[in-house]
């Protein structure tokens, strides 16, 4: 783990996971307050929330700063966050404010259970006005890959292309791959892993997805170069000339 967060103490920790379970449940019961996003890309999230995920919450919260910040100067984008833990899989609202976005990744914690990718790809085929992307952040997947190369299809046919972040090598979880480069291939969308603990490279990762939905590939251009090994190898898939 970097510096910058193993500077967190025990204290910090605990009074987040306090705070977490008593905000949890509002994430997904707030549909009646949606911002206005016509106009604005939509970009839905997945977050594999289940019990090896767990430093998923401040990384991907770190991710959902960066990319807002990013994005500052490109116009409006809206994130609607999604999670499955245990035998919960929920969505929270339309949002475009980074604060709100991040507060709802602090009010999580994570829970022993299965793998709920088929029901994010779901949410996403099912809701109800566009979507420019998913984008999917996890390490596993314990579901019938037939099914979910299925689903992904169907995100294709209407142009949804499902991003699939794999943070891998903690644990072997390079199992999943063969599944999650089905879903990226079958939807449109592009499979790319990264290492664990890895907060830099899921944020220019995220960042260069939202950048392409919010105003294409000069989005990606002016979000500037990528550092990470993983942004670069993102970035240039966007910018590779039409057929190549």
């Amino acid at each position: 783990m970097d510096n910058e967060l193993t500077r967190i103490t025990d204290a910090e920790l605990d009074r987040q996971w306090r705070s977490m379970n008593a905000a949890l449940e509002r994430l997904g019961n707030i549909e009646g307050r949606e911002i206005e996003t016509r106009g604005a890309a939509r970009l839905i999230v997945g977050v594999d929330l289940t019990a090896s995920r767990e430093w998923c919450l401040r990384e991907a919260q770190r991710a959902m700063a960066g990319m807002f910040d990013a994005l500052a100067a490109l116009g409006s984008i809206a994130v609607k966050l999604a999670y499955f833990r245990g035998e919960d899989c929920k969505a929270g609202p339309w949002q475009n404010d980074a604060g709100a976005v991040c507060r709802s990744m602090l009010s999580l914690s994570c829970r022993s259970g299965a793998t709920q990718i088929g029901r994010i790809l779901r949410l996403a085929g099912n809701e109800p006005g566009p979507v420019s992307a998913v984008v999917y952040i996890g390490d596993t997947a314990e579901e019938d890959a037939d099914e979910l190369a299925a689903l992904a299809r169907r995100l294709g046919k209407k142009h949804i292309p499902v991003f699939v972040f794999h943070e891998c090598g903690r644990h072997g979880e390079w199992s999943a791959q063969e599944i999650f480069e089905a879903i990226a291939e079958q939807s449109g969308g592009a499979y790319c892993p990264f290492g664990a603990e890895s907060a830099d490279a899921l944020r220019e990762l995220v960042s260069t997805v939202a950048a392409f939905s919010a105003a294409g590939t000069e989005g990606v251009r002016r979000i500037g170069q990528a550092v990470t090994v993983e942004g670069q190898q993102l970035r240039a898939r966007f910018l590779l000339p039409a057929g190549k």
